[in-house]
């Protein structure tokens, strides 16, 4: 029997959203928030390779399903609903950074005419060139079969950008609060419910209180957002708090808001958004 060649290329695109680092890309802040007269910002990128890299900086919109799920919107971004690329302006759109150093990337909301009142919103997109290649080779000696395998791996940072344009108001509610799972893999779930077109974002803070005990955090997410009327949310419950889930048990779940990035640990604000309830 002849032997037969499989060569196998794959491309990952990788794409990290909220998050301020990874590896040796570093960028702050993790997000920007602007508002009415408050129209310009700037980050600070900084990479720790060994050696010079070129960074590029692109803008993206994202769309948000009922699960949470982030997509980019590959066609016309800049004409979806709440898109903020329109009147997104930044420079530089490609930094070139030897280890160590440091750049800033400044930007700007700029619009000809007056925007709706509203929240409109971007991510800016950090990708570095000439990311490390992982090439995976399995050249087998037999007559049957030979295997190559090469992975390019291509990683991402990308950053929200939000502005608000008037005095827009939004509330937030929590509904069908349950727990699910099986075994020692369970998650408390629950549903967020927005109303209005402002921006909701905040830490969800899950606390059970058993008769005769003290209350107690057994779950948290930090930075959860939503641009849905309605997005369902799991929150994973660590092994070792499954035996507090008793029956009778009182499990509370607060909506509190989020500490602005720039904020210090003691300016923390722990304002109650929402609040529910579920006894087991």
């Amino acid at each position: 029997m002849k032997s037969t060649l499989l060569k196998l290329g794959i491309n990952c695109a990788c794409l990290l959203l909220a998050q301020n680092s990874f590896a040796n890309l570093i960028v702050f802040p993790t997000r920007v928030e602007l508002k009415g007269r408050q129209k310009s910002a700037q980050f600070s990128v900084r990479h720790n390779f060994t050696e010079t890299k070129e960074v590029n900086v692109s803008a993206a919109f994202y769309k948000m399903n009922a699960n949470g799920k982030m997509t980019q919107i590959q066609k016309d971004p800049e004409k979806q609903e709440w898109s903020l690329i329109p009147a997104l302006r930044f420079s530089p759109r490609q930094v070139t950074l030897k280890p160590g150093e440091t750049q800033t990337i400044r930007l700007r909301v700029y619009s000809k005419g007056e925007l709706n009142e509203g929240v409109y919103r971007a991510h800016l997109i950090f990708t570095p060139n000439d990311v490390p290649k992982e090439e995976i080779a399995n050249n087998s000696k037999s007559k049957k079969k030979e295997l190559n395998m090469n992975l390019k791996f291509i990683v991402s940072l990308a950053v929200p950008v939000y502005y608000t344009a008037g005095d827009p108001k939004s509330s937030v509610t929590i509904g069908n609060q349950r727990i699910e799972g099986e075994k020692e893999d369970k998650f408390f779930t629950f549903d967020l419910l927005r109303k209005g077109e402002g921006l909701v974002r905040g830490d969800a803070h899950l606390m059970i209180n058993s008769e005769g005990s003290k209350s107690k955090e057994i779950g948290l997410i930090r930075e959860l957002a939503t641009y849905v009327p309605k997005r369902s949310v799991k929150m994973p419950l660590q092994k070792e708090n499954l035996a507090l889930l008793k029956k009778g048990a009182k499990l509370t779940l607060e909506f509190r808001k989020s500490k602005k990035p720039e904020a210090d640990d003691d300016e923390q604000d722990d304002k109650v958004l929402s609040s529910a309830e579920l006894v087991l």
